[in-house]
């Protein structure tokens, strides 16, 4: 798991104002926001890029504007909620291996087994919440699929002095695109639930992976060149 030293949450939040680019939802913002963070992007996600205004612009309409302060607070919210998505899989793991090493073994359809499908039901719910903060869009950019971000990979676009940052998206949702974390089926036997521990030990890796890549985003954030 990645060490508390490095979680975002520590990281001191930068004192300057440039202008942040994120892009609404609707299927016509999206087409834009591709453009203009493949412009800022230039083949690296984690660098300050001069802007060319000639093909870089935004309407009013597509683009909500806000200080490097409030995306450094939608990536610590995106990396509080990934370290509680992170307790979340420990924890679903450790029930599943406890009810598995009960002798004599639950069988499908038992009282137990039913409450444990339930919990695990519950449990990826859960983690769909977490990468929907209601009182932040932004953070919900990042932590969600495809349609929370634009088709180049990046969720949002930080615009200081003349030059961009895109700050990539780090999907965590419990399905394909993010942890992948199947759902349970009614009947579920031992073996699938064997292998559902081995998809949270998956989980878990991918959701450092992209903590880490938060990470380094996050970095540039929190710490802009004097450009």
């Amino acid at each position: 798991m990645v060490p508390p030293d490095l979680t975002i949450a520590n990281a001191a939040m930068p004192s300057v104002h440039p202008r942040v680019s994120t892009v609404s939802a609707g299927s016509h913002t999206t087409t834009s926001h591709k453009t203009a963070a493949t412009r800022v992007a230039d083949g690296s996600a984690s660098g300050w890029v001069k802007i060319d205004r000639s093909k870089f612009s935004f309407s009013r309409q597509q683009t909500a504007a806000s200080g490097l302060n409030d995306v450094a607070r939608s990536i610590r919210v995106a990396d509080r909620s990934m370290q509680k998505i992170g307790e979340q899989l420990a924890h679903m793991k450790k029930q599943i291996q406890v009810h598995l090493k009960n002798f004599p073994p639950y069988p499908p359809g038992s009282d137990a087994r039913v409450k444990l499908l339930k919990s695990f039901a519950a449990f990826r719910r859960l983690i769909d919440e977490l990468t929907m903060p209601p009182d932040d869009s932004d953070a919900a950019r990042i932590m969600g699929g495809p349609s929370e971000g634009s088709a180049d990979g990046s969720a949002l676009v930080a615009e200081h002095n003349g030059f961009a940052k895109a700050i990539q998206r780090q999907p965590v949702h419990p399905g394909p695109e993010g942890l992948n974390i199947p759902a349970l089926g009614e009947q579920a036997d031992d073996r699938a639930l064997e292998a559902a521990v081995e998809r949270l030990d998956e989980a878990g890796k991918i959701l450092d992976s992209r903590r880490m890549g938060l990470l380094a985003d996050a970095t540039g954030v929190f710490n802009p060149p004097n450009l």
